[in-house]
Parts: structure tokens; sequence; C-alpha cells
């Protein structure tokens, strides 16, 4: 590894987040600063994640040119946009409009695929129900974890690599409050909160004040986020534990004593890939071991960033790479 590289330190060492940071503007920035920002964004330790692998514009920049630069150089046409944008149907829209676009009988939802063989003219899908479906090329788009069991029969050195990726367990709570209720109005989007507070839910999303439409008039919708990586007490916690811990935050930080009028958790599962220390490396043998199956693509958070955006253009770059291969047998590079 060659000096000066991208998301190296001075010493030609693989960089992690934090050091970067903390070299630039000392401990405290980082801490107050920095840190909560990057736990939002992959709900795991800056200490850990590789500089490189996590941020790999400021590892190639050099510098922490954020926002401003960007609108001036696009234009003003970022400044368009509000801060924030989503569906006013929530999330699901875009997943209800993809389905929309194919034909029903090409779904099998709630049918898991449990491993992928090689046949003779590309690839066999093994169902639950003990159908095998043949593929000529395939794209993979599932957790690193479960890609790991899937392809183990196709590939050993691809499974492999994916069960090395670590993963962040999450715990979402959306709660509902009468904006009675409420001891001053929501101002702003939420608040996060850094590792150094010792908090168990390190973001909090004010969702009616973020996107209209989430709350009916008089109610406020509002979401808190909880663990880290390496962190497992609030997800291993049972529904109301974790409901009273999420009250209890929000009574501490923002004075709401009444209780909210409905409320909802939901668990996800080694959900965040990590781009801990030694992750490029990881890619550059899954990348490899992809190379070695000819019509295997794959998409996700796991290959080139885990926000919504980052993943669209990895399953874009996955179905523009096999129509190519499908209709002139190669890999679109």
């Amino acid at each position: 590894m060659q000096q000066g590289a991208a998301g190296e330190g001075a010493e030609g060492v693989e960089e992690t987040v934090a050091d970067y940071f903390v070299r630039l503007y000392g401990t405290e920035a980082f801490e107050r600063m920095i840190e909560p920002l990057v736990s939002g964004i992959f709900a795991g330790d800056a200490r850990r994640l590789s500089l490189g692998a996590a941020f790999p514009q400021l590892a190639n920049r050099g510098s922490t040119q954020g926002a401003e630069g960007r609108v001036a150089a696009s234009g003003g046409e970022v400044a368009a946009l509000p801060p924030f944008v989503s569906y006013s149907g929530g999330m699901q829209s875009l997943t209800d409009a993809l389905e929309s676009y194919i034909d029903s009988k090409h779904l099998r939802p709630g049918s898991p695929v449990r491993a992928v063989r090689r046949g003779r003219a590309g690839f066999l899908l093994e169902l639950p129900d003990g159908v095998v479906v043949e593929s000529d090329a395939l794209i993979l788009a599932l957790s690193p974890h479960e890609l790991s069991e899937v392809v183990a029969p196709l590939s050993p050195d691809l499974a492999q690599a994916h069960a090395e990726i670590e993963a962040a367990s999450t715990v979402v709570v959306n709660l509902g409050y009468a904006t009675a209720d409420l001891p001053k109005p929501l101002e702003g989007y939420g608040y996060l909160s850094p590792m150094a507070d010792g908090r168990l839910f390190h973001a909090c999303t004010w969702s009616s004040s973020k996107w209209p439409g989430r709350a009916p008039d008089g109610f406020a919708a509002i979401r808190l986020y909880g663990g880290r990586y390496g962190e497992h007490d609030l997800f291993d916690a049972g529904d109301s534990e974790i409901l009273r811990l999420a009250a209890l935050e929000l009574e501490e930080v923002m004075g709401i004593a009444a209780d909210p009028v409905i409320s909802r958790v939901t668990r996800w599962s080694r959900a965040i890939p990590q781009y801990n220390l030694g992750y490029s490396a990881v890619l550059n043998r899954i990348r490899k071991a992809v190379d070695d199956q000819p019509g295997l693509f794959l998409a996700g958070a796991a290959y080139g960033g885990v926000g919504i955006p980052d993943c669209i253009r990895s399953g874009e770059a996955a179905a523009k790479g096999a129509v190519a291969y499908l209709t002139q047998g190669r890999r679109e590079t």
C-alpha cells in the first residue's frame, strides 16, 4: 500500500473516519458534530469505519468540501430542493411502483431463494417449496449475511467474503402524539445524539415536520432510531421495554410527558453493513469472485454506499450489466 493513497493517514496506514476528523478539527468537534452524523448514516462506530470505504470522496479529495461546494458546482440546482425529500405516500411508494411494472406471474413474494447453483446454461435457484428456477443471468440484492448463505454452493470464496462483512442491527420506534400534548411546536427536523452521551437512541426524526402528510392535523409523528454497531441491549429488549425507554428519552430531551396515541417498534437484524477497516480489501475479493461467475451481478448497501440513492445506483448498474451480458455476452464496464 503506497503512502498517501485514498483513505490512508500520514504514515500510509488505512485511516478511520475518527482519525481523519480528529486530525483536522480535534476531539471535541469530532465527538459533538461529526460522530453523530456518521452514526446517523451507518449506525456504526467512526473509530472503526474506514475513511476510504465509507467516505471515498473525502479520502480522494483530502478536504471536507460540503454541500456549499456542490451547490456552487451545480449552478444552484441543489438549493432548489428542500433538505429532505421523500414520496408523499412514504418509501413504499417506490417498491409499489416497481412492482406494478412487473408481470405478476414473474413475482414470487414470500418465497426466498435458499441456494444458488450453476446450471448448464446459467444459474439454478432453489426455492423453499422445492421449485428450481433457471436463469441465464442473476442479480442478487441481499444483505451480506443472507447472500453468504445463498451462494455457498455456487462460490465458497464469494460466500466467505460476505460472511466477513459486519453489520449493525437497529430498532426503529414510531410514536404519535397529539400536538396539544407537546410542550412546544416541533420546529426543525429532529436531533442526533453523540455516542459520548451514552444514549440508547442515536437519532430522533420529527417525521411530521420533515415531510407533509405523515400525521393527521392535530397530531405529530416522531421516530427514534436505536442500536449502534456492537450494541445489542436495545435490539434484544421486548417491545414494552423499548417503548418505555423511548418515552423516557423523549421526556428527558424534549419534555414530553404524555403517553403516545400510537406506537410501533420495528427491528432490522444485521441491516446496515459496516465499512470498517479492511472493507476495501473484502470488496476486492468479492469483485474477483463475481468475475469468476459470468452472468452474476450484485446490488445493495454493501457495494458503494448505504443510502437509498447509493442503493438505487447500485441496482441500476447491476441491471445495466445484466442486460449487456444477455444481449452482448459480456459484462458492462
